[in-house]
């Protein structure tokens, strides 16, 4: 009986200290911390707690200024600037790249908007600043368009079809057209064009020629036209003409050469003896009236890319 009880206490005590240890594990066990709900003080706090790599905020690109007699760099725009021969006329190409529409500048005679006020583009492009520009549509020859200059209306007086197209360069970088009086003045402003030159024809819509069979568009004449490859990507095509070095374009011919050059839009300015274009300080075609005499003919206005000031 004694040995009995001896055992039974024996027992108990094994019993009594696994409880005691089990007890002590479950303890332990309901300290220790499960997966993230527990924060360590020593841890950064996690911002992006449901992205594996945080997505940190681009560098800005720097532009390294640039400026040659082929090129022009700044950090709002790139101009690249060619001359290549083209159904055997002379053919100025430029590509000009905009990260900041406010480069983009159209110039009046005089700085004075009205009729018969005119003034040759190296003038205007001189006083503006501007890196290259380009004769525009002569308005105050005629006095009639929509003209949206520097994100202000001036004129909305619809020529008479056909040449009634208008081209706006929009603040979104994109260029399209509309037919003069089909939308008021007030609405295209409102609707966010920056400028508009009433010339034309379109030569190259959604990357295709439209038609162009009049006989004013089959003559070989100097040209100006601008296009665009895709928004805020401009090109622009000046060709020397009257020559027998270089007779000029007809407008098939200058809508081909903006579709090689992978134009999606292009449109068709002043030409013949209006045609200028000014790049790094100087007038780089040959403007000519007649074929024997060559200069600048004194325009209306002029669309620009000036530098913005810092």
């Amino acid at each position: 009986m004694k040995k009995i009880t001896i055992i039974l206490v024996i027992l108990m005590s094994i019993s009594l200290s696994s409880i005691t240890l089990f007890d002590a594990f479950l303890l332990e066990l309901s300290q220790t911390p499960i997966g993230d709900n527990v924060i360590d003080p020593n841890k950064p706090v996690d911002e992006n707690p449901n992205d594996e790599d945080p997505v940190e905020e681009p560098e800005p690109i720097v532009y390294e200024l640039i400026s040659n007699e082929t090129m022009y760099q700044d950090q709002d725009m790139t101009i690249t600037i060619e001359k290549i021969r083209k159904f055997e006329s002379d053919v100025y190409v430029a590509h000009v790249q905009v990260r900041n529409m406010a480069v983009v500048h159209a110039m009046f005679a005089k700085d004075t908007f009205g009729k018969n006020i005119s003034e040759a583009t190296s003038k205007m492009a001189k006083r503006a600043g501007a890196i290259l520009a380009i004769n525009g549509d002569f308005h105050g020859y005629r006095f009639r368009g929509l003209i949206i200059r520097n994100g202000r209306l001036y004129l909305d007086t619809p020529r008479s079809a056909p040449d009634n197209t208008v081209m706006l360069m929009n603040l979104d970088g994109t260029m399209s057209s509309i037919i003069e009086g089909s939308i008021p003045g007030e609405e295209v402003l409102a609707s966010g064009v920056y400028q508009s030159f009433s010339f034309g024809p379109v030569l190259v819509n959604d990357g295709e020629i439209t038609s162009l069979e009049s006989n004013f568009a089959r003559r070989k004449n100097p040209r100006t036209a601008i296009g665009m490859i895709e928004p805020y990507h401009y090109v622009i095509v000046v060709a020397d003409g009257r020559t027998a070095q270089s007779p000029g374009l007809s407008m098939q011919e200058l809508a081909q050469t903006f579709v090689d050059l992978g134009a999606s839009f292009a449109y068709n300015l002043d030409g013949g003896g209006s045609s200028a274009l000014w790049f790094q300080n100087k007038i780089i075609n040959k403007p000519t009236f007649d074929g024997t005499k060559f200069g600048e003919r004194a325009v209306s206005d002029a669309l620009g890319f000036v530098p913005v000031q810092p």
